[in-house]
């Protein structure tokens, strides 16, 4: 667990560095800053188009492999780092809620600076089923933690427009070829995202799904994870 502390805290070193040493950065081979294009060299900084604004990114190529490892690691950290406070006022008192605070301060602020908005939705997913017994109970933090989320997700929106409108047109403009053959398209028909040179770039897993292995390929891909769900539930 203080690896993976560790390797969030020298990220943050290492995303200044590029901004400070960039010429270093050139000689290990990163490209400019600039936009991420697949297939070509990382840039020291991934904006969020061409012209917009510097995203976290850590050590990976693009600031969404970052978020998914903050993301999906969040569940062990706030296990581990938990407070023994029997109210906020008495989180100075004890060093161990000094260190998760510090903790807690590195990982979401890394991942609200990835600039994501799959991040905060993933986010708000692990805290309500880790704290799922504490919703109820504590309904009016809950719903102000919703409605940050919300309002930080649509800030996000208007912040990269461009981008919204490229997901949102992708998306539905990919629906007619689930339409088209519903069954089958094929396997390797489309791609995820619009960076990838390919035809049909539906920017929604789901939607990729449909058209690779048709409405049936996709029943048997919900009834597996379902008998998963179950699994883990039991």
């Amino acid at each position: 667990i203080w690896t993976l502390v560790s390797v969030v805290a020298l990220w943050y070193l290492w995303q200044w560095a590029k901004l400070v040493f960039p010429n270093f950065f050139f000689w290990l081979w990163y490209g400019p800053l600039n936009d991420f294009f697949f297939g070509a060299n990382p840039p020291i900084y991934y904006l969020t188009w061409f012209w917009g604004t510097l995203r976290w990114q850590g050590i990976f190529s693009g600031p969404n492999n970052y978020w998914y490892f903050l993301v999906a690691f969040l569940p062990l950290i706030i296990s581990y780092f938990s407070f023994s406070i029997p109210s906020w006022k008495d989180i100075w008192n004890k060093k161990q809620n000094l260190i998760s605070l510090i903790v807690y301060l590195l990982w979401f602020g890394a991942i609200i600076m990835t600039l994501s908005r799959s991040a905060i939705l993933g986010t708000i997913i692990v805290l309500f089923f880790m704290n799922i017994h504490r919703w109820k109970r504590h309904w009016k933090i809950s719903i102000a933690i919703l409605w940050i989320a919300f309002l930080w997700i649509l800030w996000l929106s208007f912040l990269k427009s461009s981008s919204t409108l490229a997901h949102i047109t992708a998306k539905f403009s990919s629906l007619h070829y689930v339409l088209e053959k519903p069954l089958w398209y094929g396997l390797w028909s489309s791609w995820p995202a619009i960076h990838h040179n390919w035809t049909i770039l539906p920017e929604n897993y789901f939607i990729l799904l449909l058209i690779d292995i048709g409405l049936i390929g996709f029943a048997i891909f919900v009834w597996r994870y379902r008998m998963l769900w179950k699994k883990i539930r039991k």
